[in-house]
C-alpha cells in the first residue's frame, strides 16, 4: 500500500488491486463565494487502464467515441494526462 498526498488528501493506493481510498474535501459555497461549509468526503474507487475501460465498455454495449487527458480534450497521454475522459454513445 502506498500513500498519496494530492491538494492536502491522504489517499492511499494497492498497486496489486488498483484500489485507491481516501478522503476528499469539499466546500459548499454560497452565491457570494462565501464559504458556508466544508465537507470531508470518503472516497473508494479502482484505477483502470484505457484498454480495460474500453473492453468493460464494450461488454456494457457501449461504443468509445472519444478518450481525451484532461478538460480542455486535449489528446490522452498516459504519462502527464490528469484524468481520462470518455465520450461513449450507446
Amino acid at each position: 500500500m502506498r500513500e498519496l498526498d494530492s491538494r492536502g488528501n491522504r489517499e492511499r493506493f494497492d498497486p496489486e488491486t488498483h484500489l485507491v481510498q481516501g478522503h476528499e474535501f469539499f466546500g459548499v459555497y454560497d452565491r457570494d463565494g462565501l464559504l458556508l461549509q466544508r465537507r470531508l468526503q470518503p472516497l473508494a474507487f479502482r484505477l483502470t487502464t484505457p484498454s480495460e475501460f474500453e473492453t468493460l465498455a464494450r461488454h456494457a454495449g457501449l461504443k468509445v467515441t472519444a478518450l481525451y487527458g484532461d478538460y480542455s480534450r486535449a489528446p490522452f497521454d498516459p504519462v502527464i494526462s490528469p484524468f481520462m475522459l470518455w465520450v461513449l454513445e450507446k
